[in-house]
């Protein structure tokens, strides 16, 4: 496997840039946000571990179980990745949407997003 690069990142960066406004779009009806929130982990799929059908996992498994998946270079290959990479991405775009939604948004890898900068600014303030 080869490691990541800068090109890598940086458009990983873009694609984020991309899905985290939709996210936040999405996130506005309260339906979907209260949903979301129980989907953090894989408890709003049942009890225990998650279940062998990924489709199940919850963000949080779906970002440690799938994480791979933006370094393979293999990983363009089969359907079962291309799946997984997607939900990947939406999983990652859908936890940084939730944390931008928080007061002083969200920084990550040099990339902020937030609801409200006025937020923003008077948390960086305090």
């Amino acid at each position: 496997m080869s490691a990541p690069t800068t090109r890598d990142a940086s458009l990983l960066l873009d694609i984020l840039g991309g899905l985290v406004p939709l996210h936040l779009v999405r996130l506005r009806d309260p339906a979907e946000l209260d949903r979301v929130r129980r989907e953090i982990t894989a408890e709003a799929f049942g009890a225990g571990s998650p279940s062998e059908n990924p489709q199940e996992y919850g963000l949080a498994d779906t970002i440690a179980a799938c994480g791979d998946r933006l370094t393979n270079p293999n990983s363009f290959r089969s359907k079962a990745d291309r799946a997984d990479r997607s939900r990947l991405l939406n999983a990652m775009a859908t936890a940084l949407a939730l944390s931008a939604m928080s007061p002083g948004g969200v920084t990550w890898c040099g990339r902020h997003w937030c609801t409200g900068h006025a937020a923003c600014l008077a948390a960086g303030a305090a």
